[in-house]
């Protein structure tokens, strides 16, 4: 059964004209598809390519280099985001495996721990950070690690909750995607690989619904990091208390926090103009 999101008068968070765009390119790509006259490798080539710039965008390559590396130490700078971009696609792999439309601790432990491997005991999970950290260049701080175990459990049953609407149709499942990748980076519940594992999260559920993986370059870094450090001052700035189970005060975000969603769902539709311009019957 579909409900109109008017209905339970739920507000919708990225540009409605990009949700549209995004939901009429899906159309089109899934014919392409079925009529097997699209370049399926490009559908693989965008989710690696997802996962190299994700490890860019925290350890830029340029910054080696910058350096006049030698030409012992390039190689081993190259193997080094290599191995970030493998344990990524591993992570990724594996959420896409066991993803069924519901979130719990386990899982995105398992995901945490996949993305950096030599934070947990061999044959354990990720355990939660005890110790208080802070975004580099932002002046919100995450929850106190006392904190954490709680935000967790609430950022669970209201990603549950929102998968749940997007999956009566009540909620854009990007908007659900974008809202995982961003409360997770605010929560920062692990003591390293946070920005990282948020975007995984976000990615298993986009392609959970059949949408590319938005690509954010490195050359992006300092904008994406400046757009991530002003949603999440515009979520503290709402003052959204832990024990709201108010889905509207969820979701009727800043508009810091909206300049983020629509960023994020921009770099969506830039990759599904990526997936139709590799077709066959745009290059007629």
């Amino acid at each position: 059964m579909s409900f109109d999101k008017s209905d339970l008068g739920l507000p919708i968070i990225a540009d409605e004209r990009i949700i549209t765009e995004l939901k009429q390119k899906k159309s089109l790509i899934e014919k392409l598809q079925a009529d097997k006259i699209i370049d399926e490798e490009i559908l693989e080539c965008i989710k690696e390519e997802a996962q190299y710039h994700s490890a860019r965008i925290e350890f830029p390559i340029w910054v080696d280099y910058i350096n006049y590396l030698s030409t012992e130490e390039k190689p081993v700078k190259k193997a080094r985001i290599r191995k970030i971009k493998n344990n990524l696609i591993a992570a990724l792999d594996y959420g896409i495996k066991h993803f069924d439309n519901r979130l719990d601790e386990d899982f995105i432990k398992t995901i945490a721990g996949k993305i950096e491997p030599n934070l947990r005991k061999e044959g354990k999970k990720l355990k939660y950070r005890n110790s208080p950290v802070r975004v580099k260049g932002s002046e919100v701080t995450p929850p106190s690690h006392y904190k954490v175990p709680l935000e967790m459990q609430k950022y669970i049953l209201d990603m549950n909750t929102l998968l749940e609407l997007s999956e009566r149709g009540n909620l854009s499942p990007i908007d659900v995607a974008i809202y995982a990748h961003l409360n997770l980076t605010r929560i920062h519940p692990f003591d390293d690989g946070n920005g990282r594992t948020s975007r995984i999260v976000q990615n298993v559920i986009l392609l959970d619904n059949g949408y590319p993986l938005p690509i954010v370059k490195e050359g992006e870094r300092v904008f994406y990091s400046e757009l991530v450090h002003n949603a999440l001052r515009g979520w503290r700035n709402r003052n959204v208390k832990l024990e709201t189970n108010d889905i509207n005060e969820l979701l009727n975000v800043s508009k810091d926090e909206g300049i983020f969603f629509d960023y994020i769902a921009s770099r969506i539709n830039l990759s599904m103009d990526c997936i139709i311009e590799s077709s066959k019957i745009y290059k007629e």
